[in-house]
């Protein structure tokens, strides 16, 4: 299951608690099941930034701070403009490998393709 998000959406959704969903098994326990994210991070020069997190506040948060982050102070501050939500770390890696493959503008299209 992937779902997609835009900046249009809104960043505050509850979607962005860290992420956990839980579900009931058979017997009435709850399983809980960590979500994972693709991001696309737009910063203060205009280039796009491609990561992986499990909850997507903190991380915009962190790169803003520059907390355990790649991205060099003078690209700060960034500001979330795409996810996808992946059920699997694998897949979300996967997606994020391939995001982080393609050039600029086919990044644009993703993010203007949920507008």
């Amino acid at each position: 299951m992937v779902e997609h998000f835009s900046e249009k959406e809104g960043v505050e959704s509850s979607i962005l608690s860290p992420g956990t969903i839980r579900r009931p098994t058979p017997q009435g326990k709850p399983i809980y099941k960590m979500l994972h994210f693709v991001y696309i991070a737009e910063c203060a020069g205009g280039t796009y930034y491609a990561g992986i997190t499990w909850n997507l506040k903190k991380r915009i948060s962190e790169h803003n701070l520059g907390v355990k982050t790649s991205i060099q102070k003078s690209r700060r501050p960034v500001k979330l403009v795409y996810w996808e939500r992946f059920n699997s770390k694998n897949d979300a890696a996967r997606r994020e490998k391939e995001i982080k493959g393609w050039r600029r503008d086919k990044k644009e299209r993703l993010i203007r393709s949920l507008r």
